[in-house]
């Protein structure tokens, strides 16, 4: 009788810690994913901006080319 309560005891203690281990995987997993898209985003934004200030840098680049072209 007693092992058969022990073995019962176990079962339950390592379906617990078969949960627990579950959702510890489960929570390292979306906290990657909120990790991966946090990033994705960031990069996003980076070449959003790098393409702007390197649009308004060509433009004055070409008007400053033209003045002097027009200058001599």
């Amino acid at each position: 009788m007693k092992t058969s309560r022990r073995r019962g005891r176990r079962r339950t203690i390592s379906r617990e810690d078969e949960q627990e281990e579950k959702d510890k995987q489960e929570g390292a997993e979306k906290q990657q994913q909120q990790d991966r898209d946090e990033q994705q985003q960031e990069q996003e934004e980076d070449n959003e901006e790098q393409y702007r200030t390197s649009r308004r840098t060509n433009r004055s680049m070409i008007w400053r080319m033209r003045r002097r072209r027009r200058s001599v």
